[in-house]
């Protein structure tokens, strides 16, 4: 965590990790769920969270954003159509 209270993010290149840190609390235990591994502190709290394959990871999300945008797009353009159109 940076001095403004937000947290830091760094990417390891060696191991293809993007590490996000909360918290400066020591780490008591970790916990893996898949391509993610939590940092816990003694209380509980997120410390860090290290996403593995963070590129094939980044990757898929930014693409899923994007598909997500098109398809509202698409909607919204369909809906527009629609209430332009008139009856014959």
């Amino acid at each position: 965590m940076n001095e403004k209270g937000k947290a830091d993010m760094r990417y390891s290149p060696d191991a293809d990790a993007l590490i996000v840190r909360f918290s400066r609390k020591p780490v008591d235990h970790a916990e893996e769920a898949g391509d993610f591994i939590v940092h816990l502190a003694e209380d509980g709290e997120v410390v860090l969270i290290e996403i593995l394959h963070a590129q094939e990871f980044l990757l898929e999300a930014l693409q899923r954003v994007l598909q997500g945008q098109g398809q509202r797009a698409a909607q919204a353009k369909a809906k527009t159509k629609t209430e332009t159109e008139t009856p014959v």
